[in-house]
C-alpha cells in the first residue's frame, strides 16, 4: 500500500500492513487508525485520491476519531472504518493523538 498526500509518499509492505500499529508508531504522514492500521488522515475523499491513488474514501474512525483514507470495502454504510484489526491488535481503542 502506498499513500501520497501531495507532499510526501509513504509505502508499506504487505507484512507491515498486517502488523498492528500503535499511537505514534506509523511513518509520517500516516497515523494509527481505529482499526490499528497505519492510514493517511483525511478531511474529504479528495485528500485520498492523489497522484496514482484512486477510488479511496475518507472514512471516520470509530469513537469519533478523525477521517482516514480507506478502500470502500473497509468502510460500513455509515462511513465508519469497519475493517478488522490485524492479528495481535489490542482490545482497547486507539486514542486520538
Amino acid at each position: 500500500m502506498c499513500v501520497d498526500n501531495g507532499v510526501v509518499a509513504v509505502c508499506l509492505t504487505a507484512a507491515e500492513e498486517n502488523v498492528p500499529c500503535s499511537q505514534g508508531g506509523c511513518p509520517p504522514p500516516l497515523a494509527c487508525a481505529s482499526d490499528y492500521r497505519c492510514r493517511n488522515p483525511c478531511t474529504t475523499s479528495a485528500d485520498c485520491n492523489v497522484d496514482d491513488i484512486f477510488n479511496e474514501v475518507c472514512a471516520l474512525g470509530t469513537a469519533g476519531m478523525r477521517g482516514f483514507c480507506a478502500d470502500p470495502s473497509d468502510v460500513n454504510d455509515a462511513g465508519i472504518l469497519s475493517d478488522q484489526p490485524p492479528p495481535g491488535a489490542p482490545d482497547t481503542l486507539v486514542s486520538e493523538p
